[in-house]
C-alpha cells in the first residue's frame, strides 16, 4: 500500500484538467499527481522522480513523458511530446 489516497471522480467531466479541478476543490494538498487510467502500468519510480523534481523544483506542472517509436508514435490518438534542449 502506498498511503496515497485515491479519488474516484463526477463521471460527467469532459477531460483529465476537470476531473483535477474537482479534486483540487475537495482536498488541500501541496502536490497533486493525475494518473491516466489509459496508463495502468505507469512506472512507481516515475511518479516519485516526478514527484521529487516538482519539490526541489520552482516549477508547478510537469508531465512524465518516455522515448516511443516511430512506430507508436503512428496512431494519432497516442499522446505525443517534442522535447529539445534549445530553446529559442
Amino acid at each position: 500500500m502506498s498511503g496515497a489516497e485515491s479519488i474516484l471522480t463526477n463521471s460527467n467531466h469532459q477531460n483529465g484538467t476537470e476531473r483535477l479541478l474537482e479534486v483540487m476543490k475537495s482536498r488541500e494538498a501541496d502536490y497533486y499527481i493525475n494518473l491516466q487510467v489509459d496508463e495502468p502500468l505507469i512506472d512507481k519510480k516515475e511518479i516519485k522522480e516526478a514527484l521529487n523534481t516538482l519539490i526541489k523544483s520552482d516549477i508547478e506542472i510537469l508531465t512524465i513523458c518516455r522515448p516511443i517509436s516511430l512506430e507508436e508514435a503512428k496512431p494519432p490518438s497516442i499522446v505525443k511530446a517534442i522535447i529539445s534542449e534549445k530553446i529559442r
